[in-house]
């Protein structure tokens, strides 16, 4: 998925570029803007359980980077090298820029999902499926007869079993989860795994080799707090494993 909306253009604010520049942080919809992908978007998907009262830590968090947010600063140009070489992915005491450590926070991103920014995807190496929640899904209002079946029960960690929805595929295979959750979306090791993704939950990012350098998203620590702190009051389960091996069902090729 990454790989396609970098093709599109809707990923470039994350690409390093080949010759070195600055760029303002701004939020989502005008870096967006600036660096080009004019295509307005359907809607925020913002949340799906209820947040938290902010504590004094988590205030004092929101408060420094609050004070951040406008500052300038500039990302160094890759290696010169051959072509027909992918860069080197190398996380950097650089990408630790903005985040409050110690911290024990997941890695929760934003994501460009056909039309919709989707907040609060969770960032999950342990999870052996792409999960999207019913609740994100029916607000993409994504048409239901994409729709394939699929039987086997995800378990998780403690035990608990559900059987999905459905699988539907956005360039990923989701399998559609209906219970609460924090996140909108979890992505596993199976994308995270075919698309060369290389985490770092130290420095709350992530990156990946594109055609013009090297990708990388950063992580929301604040959010990525929140979404910790309310899953712990509900005691909520996000890592899921298939429990029966069962093949993926291809999309229909009949329109």
């Amino acid at each position: 998925m990454a790989e396609t909306l970098i093709r599109q253009g809707k990923l470039q604010k994350y690409v390093r570029k080949t010759e070195p520049y600055k760029y303002q942080q701004k939020d989502y919809q005008d870096r967006t803007s600036e660096m080009g992908d004019t295509k307005p978007f359907a809607g925020q998907i913002k949340m799906i359980s209820g947040g938290i009262t902010a504590d004094g830590t988590l205030k004092s968090l929101k408060k420094a980077q609050g004070r951040k947010i406008n500052s300038v600063h500039s990302r160094l140009p890759p290696m010169k090298m051959p072509r027909n070489d992918e860069p080197d992915i190398v996380f950097s005491e650089r990408d630790g820029w903005g985040i409050k450590q110690p911290h024990d926070d997941p890695l929760v991103i934003m994501l460009r999902i056909e039309e919709f920014n989707i907040h609060r995807v969770l960032i999950d190496n342990g999870s052996s499926a792409d999960i999207i929640y019913l609740l994100a899904f029916q607000q993409m209002k994504l048409d239901k007869k994409r729709i394939r079946p699929f039987t086997s029960p995800l378990v998780s960690f403690i035990g608990d079993r559900i059987v999905p929805r459905g699988i539907i595929t956005k360039e990923i295979d989701f399998l559609i989860v209906d219970c609460p959750s924090t996140y909108n979306i979890i992505l596993g090791g199976p994308t995270l795994n075919r698309l060369r993704v290389a985490t770092s939950t130290y420095y709350l990012k992530v990156k990946f080799s594109t055609a013009h350098g090297v990708g990388e998203i950063k992580g929301d620590q604040v959010l990525g707090k929140e979404c910790y702190q309310a899953a712990l009051a509900s005691g909520e389960n996000h890592t899921w494993m298939i429990n029966e091996t069962e093949p993926i069902p291809k999309p229909s090729e009949t329109p």
